[in-house]
């Protein structure tokens, strides 16, 4: 059959399935646990995230903090079961993207100070100061509200101050830090705890840009000395920035993506993490076509040849992009079985007639690996030209997470 693109994939030693992932022979389709229903299912590993966790901790100096940034749900792995087992495992703090983020983890439990990356919004300063969730600050205006708040309940309320070294999006001016933090520090019920910025280009192979942010975060941090102002926690090193970059270490850093085991495309030293999330469906049809047989919404593929054709229960209302049409493959019986024709909203269709023995309900990986073939989050980045952060979000809530371990 014509197939555009075949998906790019390494060879990885074999990772075994639990037994209860193992193909069922009910004659329903199963969840791979055993629970009838859509078998479209996340599984995440927390076992791999202690290990990620680990390697992490091994390659850092002792005295750098770690705040693990579940924003986004994780990244779609879920926030609350990845936040527990961090906390469990002694990480010194959390980043989550907005105050409900923070909000969601303390009734959950969560006792470690959790860090609001995003900013807040009028309205919300209240449920920072009751939940002692720790704001980023970047206008002065906030800190006027938050100290009105905070003084009416009592409170001495921590923040962190963003600084804008080159991402041209959120924080005070470098240039400008003395100057903001001389008013800042006036401010009553308010205590000044960390500064903080973050690295554009950490991630690219030309460390130029990044090495200048590291220099304005130094000069800035020297300034603030010098006019008499001391920041107990300093962080600038995203997963990207703390595996290319020591020097911006400091006092603590920020992973993310490296906690749930990928590493920037560029890395210039070895740490030791895998990927902690696997996604698989089943598939729920099979079909013998002719040659010249139309597949699928606009018939986008027209079969080369006679062969089999698999549905599979997964869509882009699941996470699967529209733009893997025609692109890239699935991992079938150990073997690559082409995505062919349109994704559609519940449904995909794959290319079989290669692989011996295929039957309904056997395990079709859309991100995994079996014993000769792994497609990860950024093979399929790669295909659709996004970044790996993207295709874990877009795994949708309708997707079951099933977390072992």
């Amino acid at each position: 059959m014509k197939d555009d693109k075949a998906a790019t994939v390494t060879e990885a030693p074999v990772i075994p399935a639990p037994a209860s992932l193992t193909r069922h022979s009910s004659p329903f389709i199963l969840h791979p646990s055993g629970i009838p229903g859509r078998p479209t299912v996340a599984y995440v590993d927390l076992n791999r995230l202690e290990k990620n966790y680990a390697a992490l901790r091994t390659f850092l100096d002792k005295s750098v903090r770690v705040l693990g940034v579940v924003k986004a749900d994780a990244y779609g792995h879920g926030s609350l079961p990845i936040a527990h087992r961090l906390e469990r495992l002694g990480i010194d703090a959390l980043g989550v993207g907005t105050v409900s983020g923070g909000v969601e983890l303390r009734a959950s439990g969560i006792q470690c100070p959790i860090l609001v990356l995003g900013g807040f919004w009028r309205g919300e300063e209240e449920s920072i100061v009751r939940h002692g969730l720790t704001p980023t600050i970047y206008r002065l205006e906030q800190l006027y509200r938050l100290s009105e708040v905070a003084g009416g309940l009592s409170a001495r309320l921590k923040y962190h101050l963003k600084m804008d070294t080159g991402m041209t999006r959120l924080g005070v001016d470098y240039t400008q830090i003395v100057e903001f933090a001389r008013t800042a520090q006036s401010i009553p019920h308010l205590h000044w705890e960390g500064l903080y910025s973050h690295l554009s280009s950490a991630d690219e192979n030309d460390p130029s840009f990044t090495r200048r942010q590291i220099e304005r975060f130094l000069w800035a941090v020297q300034e603030l000395a010098s006019a008499g102002f001391e920041v107990p926690v300093k962080h600038l090193a995203n997963s990207a920035g703390l595996i290319n970059y020591p020097e911006a270490w400091y006092d603590m850093v920020r992973p993310g993506l490296s906690l749930l085991g990928l590493l920037p495309k560029y890395c210039r030293a070895p740490l030791d993490v895998s990927p902690i999330l696997t996604l698989r469906t089943q598939i729920m049809s099979l079909r013998r076509v002719a040659t010249q047989t139309p597949l699928s919404y606009g018939r986008r593929f027209v079969t080369s040849r006679e062969g089999t054709i698999a549905t599979l229960p997964i869509g882009y209302a699941d996470g699967l992009s529209r733009l893997m049409s025609n692109k890239g493959a699935v991992i079938v019986r150990d073997q690559l079985a082409p995505i062919v024709g349109s994704v559609t909203m519940d449904m995909t269709l794959i290319d079989v007639t290669d692989i011996p023995h295929v039957q309904i309900n056997d395990d079709a990986l859309i991100i995994g690996q079996s014993a000769r073939h792994s497609i990860t989050a950024e093979t399929i980045a790669d295909q659709i030209q996004t970044i790996p952060y993207e295709v874990f979000c877009a795994v949708s809530k309708r997707v079951p997470r099933h977390y072992l371990g």
